[in-house]
C-alpha cells in the first residue's frame, strides 16, 4: 500500500504566469494536496487534545501514534476519481467497496475530522488509548456495546484503528514489519471474528496501521463484542507501545486518559480535565501532610519512651544510690560522733558526792 489517506479533487489556488497577479483555483489530487492538508488536521487535532476538549477525557499530549490513528480512523471512503481537474465530467471508480479494505488509491480515505471527532452531543463516542504496552505473547481487551444513540438518528458505523511506531527495520530486511501486533474484534455472542483492513480470515503481517470498519446495517442496538490487541512477535525490545481509537454509538471504557467529565459538547472535555489535575494536586497536598502527621506522632511516642524508659531508669538508679551514699555518711558520722563523745567523757572530773568518794 502506497499511502494511508489520500487527497481527491481538492479545490487549491492556482499560480498564474510569472510576474502576473491571479486569484484562481483549480482542482489537483495527490501527494502534494493530501501533505499540506492532513497537515493541518493533525495541528489541528493536537491542539483539540492538548486542550482537553475530547468529551470524557482529560487534557494530555498525544502520541504520534494517537494523531495518525484518529486521522486514519476518520478517512472516508472515495468513490470516484475524475479525469479533469474538476468534479465533474468523466470519472474512475476508486472506491475500496463495502468490505472497507485501504487500496493502492486511496489508502484508507479521505480525512474528515468530524468523523471521529463528537462536535455535536449524543452524535457518536470516540475512545482513545494512548502509549499502551505490550510484551511479545500478551493481549490487552476492550469491551463494547452498541448503544443507539436516541432522537431519531441512525446507529453510526463502528470503526476501530490500531497504529503504533514500529522500529526501523534492517535495509536488507526481507520483511518492513519489525513488531507484529494484531487487531481483533469478536462479537461476543455469535463468537464471530473480525479482522483488519479488509482481510476475510487471517491478521495482517505486514502494517503497523489496522482497521476494522462494521457498517451500520450490520450493527443491532446491544450487540456486544470484544476488541482484542496482540503482540505476535516483538523483536527490537521486549515491549511495543501502541494506540487505539474506537468510534461510533457504542459504550466502552475511556481507560486511564478518562476524565469524570463523561459528555457534553466539544468544549466540555477540558473543564473536567483541570478539576481532575486540581483534585490530583489536593491528594498530593493531603497524602504530604497526612504523612508529616504521622512522622510527628511516631517522633512522640519515641521520645516519651525514651524519658520513661531510658532516662527515667538512670535516674531511678541514681537516686538509689545517692540514698545509699547518704545513708552511709550518716552511719560513719553517728560512729564518729560516739566515739569523740566517749573520748571527751574520759577526761572530764569526777562530781562530787556527797558522803561518798570515787577514785576513778
Amino acid at each position: 500500500r502506497r499511502h494511508d489517506v489520500t487527497g481527491v479533487s481538492i479545490l487549491s489556488a492556482q499560480g498564474g504566469a510569472e510576474g502576473t497577479a491571479t486569484c484562481s483555483a483549480t482542482f489537483k489530487s495527490g501527494t502534494s494536496m493530501a501533505t499540506p492538508v492532513t497537515a493541518g488536521a493533525a495541528a489541528l487535532l493536537r491542539q483539540y487534545l492538548m486542550e482537553g476538549r475530547l468529551p470524557g477525557y482529560i487534557a494530555f499530549t498525544p502520541s504520534a501514534a494517537l494523531l495518525k490513528a484518529m486521522i486514519i480512523n476518520s478517512a472516508q471512503d472515495v468513490s470516484v476519481r475524475y479525469a479533469s481537474n474538476t468534479c465533474t465530467g468523466a470519472s474512475t471508480s476508486i472506491s475500496f467497496g463495502a468490505n472497507a479494505a485501504p487500496n493502492n488509491n486511496q489508502g484508507f480515505g479521505r480525512v474528515q475530522l468530524n468523523a471521529v471527532l463528537p462536535l455535536s452531543e449524543g452524535e457518536f463516542e470516540t475512545y482513545v488509548h494512548d502509549n499502551r504496552a505490550l510484551t511479545s505473547g500478551e493481549s490487552h481487551s476492550y469491551n463494547i456495546v452498541v448503544a443507539s444513540p436516541g432522537g431519531g438518528r441512525s446507529i453510526r458505523d463502528l470503526r476501530i484503528t490500531l497504529v503504533w511506531t514500529d522500529p526501523p527495520a534492517s535495509s536488507a530486511a526481507g520483511k518492513i514489519l519489525v513488531h507484529d501486533l494484531d487487531l481483533l474484534l469478536t462479537h461476543t455472542n455469535t463468537g464471530v471474528q473480525t479482522f483488519p483492513n479488509g482481510r476475510a480470515a487471517s491478521a495482517d503481517t505486514l502494517n503497523n496501521v489496522e482497521r476494522i470498519h462494521i457498517a451500520n446495517t450490520s450493527l443491532t442496538n446491544d450487540d456486544a463484542y470484544v476488541v482484542t490487541v496482540t503482540a505476535k512477535t516483538l523483536v527490537a525490545s521486549t515491549t511495543q507501545n501502541y494506540s487505539l481509537v474506537i468510534t461510533g454509538n457504542v459504550q466502552s471504557d475511556r481507560g486511564i486518559l478518562g476524565s469524570n467529565n463523561n459528555g457534553g459538547s466539544g468544549g466540555g472535555g477540558g473543564t473536567g480535565g483541570d478539576d481532575d489535575t486540581e483534585k490530583e494536586g489536593r491528594d498530593a497536598a493531603a497524602a504530604i501532610f497526612a504523612t508529616i502527621f504521622v512522622l510527628c506522632v511516631i517522633g512522640l511516642i519515641a521520645f516519651i519512651a525514651y524519658k520513661r524508659c531510658y532516662v527515667g531508669a538512670h535516674f531511678s538508679g541514681f537516686k538509689k544510690v545517692s540514698s545509699r551514699s547518704a545513708r552511709a555518711r550518716m552511719a560513719a558520722n553517728q560512729s564518729n560522733n560516739r566515739t569523740d563523745f566517749v573520748m571527751k567523757s574520759k577526761n572530764l572530773p569526777s562530781p562530787d558526792h556527797k558522803g561518798a568518794s570515787a577514785v576513778i
